[in-house]
């Protein structure tokens, strides 16, 4: 096979690194024309894979071999019809490549470096390890993935780009879309990537530019040439369409999200329509302008909860024994918000404490949101990796890292269930007990003192709370099932990510001494958007505690007659609280730290 130099043009045999004639390097690439592996670039940066390409370019991992660091290096194609062309073209990629290395956001990559080698352009910036927003709608939409989920997404990118809008000259992104987001697998914090075709605007320079970027998502304006940051803004509307709705629609033809998936709420649909107008007048004028809208309606709760009927295609729902008002959730809200001033959380306290004091709806349970959780694969247990394994062969003292029963780490399927939200709260299970009469083995009462109406119960045991379940048409649920609720389908240490964090979840390291309610960890829920499942209290499962499958190795601890538990409490230890961790007890027992939560089948 012969190469060409890309400097000179002398033929050379494909197993030469340089020319032998020039003496530049021979760049070798596959027939899609992407670098093959150990291409090294600027002698610096060894190509170790390809991430993704298209006909513009493609994205790489590589091996800073200066810093000795993973980076991500974006290649960049272009044709020129003439020297001059090619010329301003590079002299362009340096201005605005020395503009890009200059910004720091939370929500943005780093660029570390640019060059250009053999007529293509690099970028050089952080590597991020996660997954794009189109892989997990691919993955998880049902059809679309959860509103509110999406709601926060938008709220970080609006973020990052008044951040790129305000910079002096501005930067419009341009391809804005589900492809181009990505959330970090160590703390699930969205990232913006892909800068292969930002734009630099210059106010003085008002000729159309470049038609680029992802047709499904571009604004009408950007397809004659002329992007502007409301275009931008656009993009991101259309990005939070396909999310929701799980349907790529025709360029700048946006049919009411409603239409499409009908769990989607009102109030989003009218912020999408806004958003998604032509005419750049009639969106909003900025990216601030545009969060704050959104975070009024997440603060409005009008983005979190829509009463609907329970169906398959609904994330969230409510769920009661009997006959409830379709609009019992919004009903809660406003009195919620029936004094002016008044603290939401507070006033949301008192109004919860209404509903259950003044309707006395025989058999009633709380109104408790619970939380489809698809089903799918996803990673069961916890061990050691094989690196970790070869190493602790050679120490004197083997110390696992992790107990021996919830091992061996293992990709299993479970069916789709329904979750509560939140654990059953002290008010929840009076309710009950005021309801039918039940006799609890437990001492439930001695916990729930004065302010304690929405601490999750404890002092029950696995009986009682079998009992509540029945009651209220629901059951306990299986270790599998709760793990895949708390871990989702990546294998993370705690709801949130990787990465530990006291500040989400109410542990020992915490230091407060007592249970929480059950709403005060909003940045401690996992990715389907459950609260508690790590901290506050341990749950009731309904599985017996006994031996993973695989697992060879014996315990006398095993037992048919204990029942698992599972998330830590409010007096466990950091190493207690991971999403994989099993504690054990004896049904009959209760404990100041141990309450419950429930699940149901999707019938």
């Amino acid at each position: 096979m012969t190469v060409f130099c890309p400097n000179c043009g002398k033929q050379n045999t494909s197993d030469v690194k340089y020319c032998s004639s020039c003496g530049e390097q021979i760049v070798h690439v596959t027939e899609t024309g992407n670098l093959v592996t150990s291409v090294l670039l600027d002698k610096r940066y060894e190509i170790t894979g390809l991430i993704k390409s298209g006909g513009m370019g493609a994205v790489y991992i590589a091996h800073d071999k200066r810093l000795e660091e993973t980076c991500a290096v974006k290649e960049m194609f272009a044709q020129f019809s003439s020297m001059e062309e090619q010329q301003y073209a590079v002299e362009r990629f340096k201005q605005e490549a020395k503009i890009l290395a200059r910004l720091r956001h939370k929500n943005l990559p780093v660029v570390k470096d640019y060059f250009v080698q053999h007529g293509r352009y690099y970028l050089i910036m952080d590597y991020v390890d996660g997954y794009d927003l189109e892989t997990m709608l691919n993955n998880q939409g049902n059809p679309g993935l959860q509103e509110e989920k999406v709601a926060e997404w938008a709220i970080e990118i609006l973020d990052v780009l008044e951040y790129l809008h305000n910079q002096s000259p501005s930067i419009i992104y341009r391809d804005l879309k589900p492809a181009n987001i990505m959330v970090k697998k160590e703390d699930c914090q969205v990232m913006l990537i892909d800068f292969g075709i930002v734009r630099v605007l210059h106010p003085d320079n008002q000729a159309t530019q470049t038609k680029i970027g992802t047709p499904h998502y571009s604004a009408p304006e950007q397809f004659k040439g002329k992007p502007e940051i409301r275009s931008d803004l656009y993009s991101l509307g259309a990005t939070m369409h396909h999310l929701l709705t799980g349907t790529i629609s025709t360029p700048c033809k946006f049919e009411p999200v409603c239409n499409i998936n009908p769990s989607i709420s009102g109030r989003m649909e009218q912020f999408l329509i806004k958003t998604l107008q032509d005419n750049p007048d009639k969106r909003y004028s900025n990216a601030s302008d545009m969060r704050e809208a959104l975070k009024d309606f997440q603060t409005k709760g009008s983005l979190h909860i829509k009463p609907v009927k329970e169906s398959h295609s609904s994330n969230i729902t409510n769920i009661t024994r009997g006959h409830v008002p379709e609009k019992v959730s919004n009903y809660v809200d406003r009195l919620s918000q029936r004094k002016d001033g008044e603290d939401i959380n507070k006033s949301r306290e008192k109004s919860d404490e209404f509903w259950h004091k003044n309707l006395k709806l025989p058999g009633k349970s709380f109104v408790q949101e619970f939380i489809l959780i698809p089903a799918g694969d996803f990673w069961f247990g916890e061990e050691e990796s094989l690196l970790q394994k070869v190493t602790s062969t050679f120490n004197r003292e083997k110390i696992s890292k992790y107990p021996d029963d919830v091992k061996p780490k293992q990709k299993i399927y479970i069916n789709s269930f329904y979750i509560d939200v939140y654990p059953v709260t002290n008010v929840e299970y009076k309710n009950f007990i005021l309801s039918t009469g039940y006799k609890s083995g437990g001492d439930w009462e001695k916990s729930f003192t004065d302010g304690k109406e929405h601490h999750p119960v404890v002092n029950v045991s696995w009986y009682d709370a079998q009992e509540y379940a029945r009651w209220s048409g629901k059951r306990l649920l299986t270790e599998q099932e709760w793990e895949k609720a708390a871990r989702w389908i990546d294998g993370r240490q705690w709801p949130w990510g990787n990465k530990w964090d006291s500040d989400r979840l109410n542990c020992k390291e915490t230091g407060i001494k007592g249970t929480t309610p059950v709403r005060s960890f909003p940045e401690g829920k996992s990715y389907y958007g459950v609260f508690d499942m790590c901290g506050n209290v341990w749950e009731w499962t309904v599985s017996d505690y006994l031996p993973y499958g695989g697992n060879i190795k014996l315990n006398p601890k095993y037992s048919s007659q204990l029942k698992a538990i599972r998330g830590g409490a409010w007096n466990a230890l950091k190493e207690q609280t991971g999403c994989f961790i099993r504690g054990s007890e004896e049904p009959g027992n209760w404990f100041v730290d141990i309450g419950f939560r429930c699940g149901k089948n999707v019938v």
